[in-house]
């Protein structure tokens, strides 16, 4: 019986870094959280405070607490499900 418990608990520590691996979940990133920071193009206003904006090659759905125009540039300040949540970006920005 002590030999039983012994070798128990060897083969906890021992499995444990190996078990950690898969338990992980909330710290996959994504390539969307590189756009963060980033500066954008406005294409279009669809709906109160609801945009269609550029990075890079893809257009992507953004909101905004600010009054954007067609061709102004904001910046992506956080990912919210699939749409960026996007700031007016300043002349000395």
């Amino acid at each position: 019986m002590f030999i039983f418990s012994i070798f128990s608990i060897i083969t906890i520590f021992l499995s444990k870094k190996y078990l950690n691996n898969f338990i992980k979940t909330n710290d996959t990133k994504t390539n969307i959280d590189n756009y963060i920071g980033q500066q954008v193009k406005v294409l279009k206003k669809l709906d109160n405070n609801n945009y269609r904006i550029k990075i890079y090659s893809e257009e992507w759905n953004a909101i905004s607490n600010s009054d954007l125009k067609k061709d102004d540039i904001a910046i992506i300040i956080k990912k919210e499900g699939n749409h960026l949540i996007i700031k007016e970006a300043h002349n000395n920005e």
